[in-house]
């Protein structure tokens, strides 16, 4: 009879693992952090087919990207569609990024941005 292991064992006894510290504090692997409360769910399913189109993308003297954006809204959904846009521009050009968004009609100011830990975004 054939055994058969998983290729994400790791992955696997590092979940099973993860249930024993529920209520526990983490300071046993060096992070300074609030209890754990529950383990949440772990796959995030992703099935897009599209084509996305930012404003303009410029490449800087500096080897920097330029991301700019004109609106007409100041909505926090916009927000996280640039940030969307960032992070895939960072993967496909391994890149600093310098988003711009410039705001028209009654705007007065733009959302404040992002910040969840360390998810950071302005």
């Amino acid at each position: 009879m054939e055994t058969r292991i998983s290729r994400q064992s790791s992955d696997i006894i590092l979940k099973a693992t993860a249930e024993v510290f529920r209520g526990q504090a983490l300071e046993a692997i060096g992070l300074d952090l609030p209890p754990i409360v529950e383990m949440l769910p772990t796959v995030l399913p992703v099935a897009e087919v599209k084509e996305e189109r930012i404003d303009f993308l410029f490449l800087l003297a500096d080897e920097s990207l330029l991301h700019l954006e004109f609106q007409t809204t100041a909505r926090m959904e916009d927000m996280y569609r640039f940030a969307g846009y960032d992070l895939k521009l960072a993967e496909r050009y391994r890149r600093r990024i310098r988003t711009a968004v410039i705001y028209s009609g009654r705007v007065r100011e733009g959302p404040e941005g992002i910040d969840h830990g360390s998810l950071v975004y302005r």
